[in-house]
This record gives C-alpha cells, sequence and structure tokens, in this order.
C-alpha cells in the first residue's frame, strides 16, 4: 500500500503543479492583454488628439482663407468703385464742357 500512497501523493502534487501553472499563465495572460488594452487605448487617444489637433488646423486654415478672401473682395470692391466715381466725375466733367461748348456755339450761331 506505501506504493499505492506515493502514486496517490505523486499525483496530487502533480494535479497543484498543474493548478498552480494555469493561474501562472492564466496570470501571465491577463497581464499580457492588460497591457496590450492599454497600449491600444494609448495609441487610440494619440490618435483622437491628432485627428482633433488637425480639425483645429483646418478650420484656422478655412478662417484664414475666408478672411483673406473677404479682405481681397473688400480691396476689388474699393479699386472698382474708386475706378466708377473717376469714370462718373469724368463723365460729368465732360458734360459741363459740352453743356459750354453748345451754349457757346448756339450764342454763335445767334450772332450770324
Amino acid at each position: 500500500m506505501p506504493s499505492s500512497s506515493l502514486n496517490q501523493q505523486d499525483y496530487e502534487r502533480r494535479i497543484s503543479d498543474m493548478e498552480d501553472a494555469r493561474e501562472k499563465a492564466l496570470q501571465e495572460l491577463t497581464e499580457y492583454y492588460e497591457s496590450k488594452i492599454k497600449e491600444k487605448n494609448r495609441e487610440l487617444k494619440e490618435a483622437s488628439d491628432d485627428h482633433e489637433q488637425q480639425q483645429r488646423k483646418m478650420e484656422e486654415i478655412q478662417r484664414q482663407t475666408e478672411e483673406d478672401t473677404d479682405h481681397e473682395i473688400l480691396t476689388l470692391k474699393n479699386t472698382y468703385e474708386r475706378d466708377l466715381k473717376k469714370q462718373i466725375d469724368g463723365n460729368m466733367k465732360l458734360r459741363g464742357e459740352l453743356g459750354i461748348k453748345t451754349k457757346k456755339v448756339i450764342q454763335l450761331l445767334l450772332h450770324f
């Protein structure tokens, strides 16, 4: 019977060793996957931060483009308004000169 008792003790020791190995393997796998989850969360946050930064840059570029466009439009408007005013003033001057010339011609014709 001592042999049977030895086999029983050996069997129980093996079971205990296997349970310990299983627990150790489970702990190692848990730690491994927890570190993977932390790494993926860090990568996700980094990607999210990069996306937000790119979004802010895009919005700033759009704002600057709109501001530049508005400024350019205003500059062109002012330029064309000045040119139009010069043309209107020039036309008014020519009309005035035409009126004076017309009066002179009428006066000359009436004296003959």
